[in-house]
């Protein structure tokens, strides 16, 4: 798991940490009790505490010889900014939030007894979801494990304590769950929505440039790119190689003297679409006469902006997002400012999620 995602030992050290605390806690009488540090039942939680810590120093040695790979850097956006995208988002995070710091206030009190797994899940879960807004990193699937945890653990206590709460407790339960739920329903299906139809968007741009290489396979073929970032540009690359279309730099098919050339103008000089890929992008200021221009579901342009690209030549394939849906909704969902998973400050183009490829005259 701490492999898989670099916050993933935030909260296993934020799960194994809480459950110390939790347990040097004495439930009788006000202050700690260190000594149960030593416990048999300590000694898991200190085991995963350091493997945690481990992680971190072999990652921020790694992170200071290679700092160029620093994407988290990259990906920051304005604190607030990102705040407001996880309440537009996320309910059910925050209501996690709300609900430890109550739970946490009671036991320091001695009102309510401390449970380790539980509370210990769920001050992992909180400082999982702290270390993304530190972070000030946004995806609608960063939270999925705070999310996950969230849902067991405010279900339960809500459970647990419903026959206990008085009227106005259980319709401010109600009303929050139906909240959460509707939430959670229109952005799962908004980016379900999204990502089919971004990638059968690219499939089927990804036919045409294939049906094209074919046809004219003595030639170089050379692909414009007048909007995608390098990133996108080296993904989109990388499939057309899976699919047997060999592109140029790619290590299989280096030796391919019909490799298809990446031109954009999102480079400063040509080289490496990214450093850490041999597929090469060649610096451009604009198309060349039998060049396939094409635009991708996911790039961030708008409709006049693509058009000019598509009425400078011979439009051969155009991609509409497939069901189309009400103008209402679009602009309902225009509002989360998500776009192919990501947050951007930007609103959603209105050529959202359409694509082309043009022969360019």
């Amino acid at each position: 798991m701490i492999y898989n995602q670099e916050t993933a030992p935030v909260l296993l050290l934020g799960f194994a940490t809480g459950r110390l605390m939790l347990r040097c806690r004495n439930g009788h009488h006000a202050g700690w009790d260190h000594a149960r540090l030593w416990n048999k039942e300590s000694r898991l939680d200190l085991s995963l505490v350091s493997l945690g810590v481990l992680f971190f120093l072999y990652y921020f040695a790694v992170m200071g010889i290679h700092g160029n790979i620093n994407y988290a850097v990259t990906a920051r956006q304005p604190l607030a900014e990102i705040v407001l995208a996880y309440l537009r988002v996320d309910l059910l995070a925050w209501l996690l939030v709300a609900i430890v710091l109550g739970r946490t206030y009671l036991i320091l009190c001695h009102r309510v007894a401390p449970l380790l797994l539980w509370d210990g899940l769920a001050f992992g879960g909180v400082v999982c979801f702290l270390a993304f807004l530190y972070l000030s990193m946004f995806s609608i699937y960063y939270l999925a494990p705070v999310d996950l945890i969230a849902v067991l653990y405010v279900g339960r206590f809500t459970v647990l304590s419903w026959k206990k709460m008085r009227s106005w407790g259980k319709t401010a339960a109600t009303l929050l769950a139906i909240l959460v739920v509707l939430q959670d329903v229109s952005v799962s299906a908004f980016a379900e929505f999204e990502r089919k139809n971004y990638i059968r968007g690219t499939v089927e741009i990804a036919s045409v440039v294939e049906t094209q290489y074919r046809s004219g396979a003595e030639n170089d073929l050379r692909l414009f790119f007048p909007f995608s970032v390098p990133y996108q540009i080296m993904e989109f690359a990388s499939y057309l190689n899976y699919r047997g279309v060999p592109v140029e730099g790619a290590v299989d098919k280096a030796g391919d003297l019909n490799s298809v050339v990446l031109t954009t103008r999102a480079i400063a000089k040509d080289g490496p679409c990214v450093e850490w890929e041999e597929i090469r992008c060649h610096a451009v200021s604009g198309p060349a006469p039998g060049d396939l221009v094409i635009v991708l579901p996911a790039d961030q342009a708008s409709l006049a902006e693509a058009s000019m690209y598509r009425e400078g030549g011979k439009l051969l394939f155009f991609y509409q997002p497939r069901p189309p849906i009400p103008h209402w909704l679009h602009s309902f969902f225009d509002s989360l400012h998500i776009y192919a998973t990501r947050y951007t400050p930007k609103t959603n183009p209105d050529r959202w999620m359409d694509g082309s490829v043009t022969a360019w005259k």
